[in-house]
């Protein structure tokens, strides 16, 4: 889900889309896109805004850029702006008019969703970052199963004055 405005963010998110924002030297969404990868994702479905671009080229083959790379001999960073070959990206378009919230792009991507198979959605600012390589959906995804639940969610502790202020998971 990254179709959002990212209001919060402002001025910044003006001219930057929030899942775009860099964490060091990628954007947030990668991490996230990394951590999917680690966990076995084949199929990563981005529900992104109407006005969305930057993400789409992010995860675009930019041969200009490849080309001159490799024609001012820094052969070395091509990896870097290598597309995305371990997973398929697919995009959908939210309509910036009508319903809001995160229920809708849930409901839009549900259609590529095939009956009995299972989907994982993750927010476009939801950052996952792991030291010892390992996915944080991979660890999800093996404690639901073995749980025999039918899903799981990620939360992060919060103190008790700012409870008001998120969404609460009770053990």
């Amino acid at each position: 889900m990254v179709a959002g405005w990212g209001t919060r963010m402002l001025p910044i998110t003006k001219s930057i889309e929030k899942c775009m924002l860099p964490v060091g030297t990628r954007p947030v969404i990668d991490y996230v896109v990394q951590d999917l990868v680690g966990a076995g994702i084949k199929d990563i479905y981005f529900v992104v805004g109407e006005q969305s671009s930057q993400i789409q080229s992010f995860y675009r083959t930019n041969i200009p850029l490849a080309d001159y790379l490799r024609s001012h001999g820094k052969e070395d960073r091509l990896p870097l702006i290598a597309p995305l070959l371990s997973a398929d990206t697919h995009f959908i378009t939210q309509p910036s008019t009508g319903a809001y919230g995160t229920s809708v792009p849930v409901g839009l991507a549900s259609e590529f969703v095939e009956e009995g198979e299972s989907a994982i959605v993750v927010s476009g600012d939801q950052f996952f970052f792991r030291t010892d390589g390992g996915s944080n959906t991979a660890d999800l995804i093996k404690l639901v199963d073995g749980a025999g639940l039918s899903a799981g969610l990620f939360g992060n502790p919060v103190p008790e004055e700012k409870v008001s202020s998120f969404g609460i998971i009770e053990k």
